[in-house]
């Protein structure tokens, strides 16, 4: 009959720690039957004690997993450009996001990293990411500089143009500022177009 494999919470972890430190002359094989644990899994916490440690410390006794980043400096410095493009009203895509992740593992020097489909996954969960449709220039627009605008700026435009010559430029289809339909943002924040004020 073999046995099912079981996850172990962190609280598991620390008991069995703890357990280990009271019995420090017990071997590792009687331990692991007295806990009910295969010889290697044993090991392997009692090996990665620093780390249950600071995983405690920074995600709490009761998680069961806490999955942290490899290359913790490359996610601080995508994070903190990831905030500054779109707080200026740019929208990144995971094409964007997946270069210039490639672009500062270079600058950083991590060799072999590959900013993969799994990856971009991966740093989406960790931060609270996720795709959302573009909606429209939902920006704030001062009222009396657009009355200021239309008044004097528009007036000169148009004066030498009859009524039939004047349209909406969105009839022209012109691609100014093509940005993707959707971008990534930050769970619970409304993506919109247009420039952060």
């Amino acid at each position: 009959m073999s046995r099912k494999w079981k996850a172990l919470s962190l609280k598991n972890k620390l008991d069995i720690l703890k357990k280990v430190d009271e019995e420090p002359k017990k071997r590792c094989i009687d331990m692991a039957k007295e806990l009910g644990l295969p010889i290697s899994m044993l090991s392997t916490i009692v090996g990665q004690r620093d780390r249950i440690m600071q995983t405690v410390q920074h995600f709490g006794v009761n998680s069961k997993e806490a999955k942290t980043a490899h290359h913790v400096k490359l996610e601080e410095v995508l994070l903190t450009w990831f905030k500054e493009v779109t707080a200026a009203g740019v929208n990144v895509d995971g094409k964007a996001l997946r270069e210039k992740a490639a672009g500062f593992a270079l600058t950083l020097g991590i060799d072999n990293f590959q900013a993969s489909g799994g990856w971009i996954h991966r740093y989406k969960a960790r931060h609270d990411l996720c795709y959302k449709t573009v909606c429209g220039e939902g920006k704030k627009v001062d009222a009396s500089v657009v009355e200021v605008w239309v008044a004097t700026t528009l007036q000169s435009f148009i004066a030498g143009y009859g009524a039939h010559d004047v349209f909406n430029i969105d009839e022209a289809g012109l691609f100014h500022n093509l940005q993707p339909e959707k971008s990534l943002c930050f769970k619970g924040e409304a993506c919109q177009g247009g420039q952060k004020k």
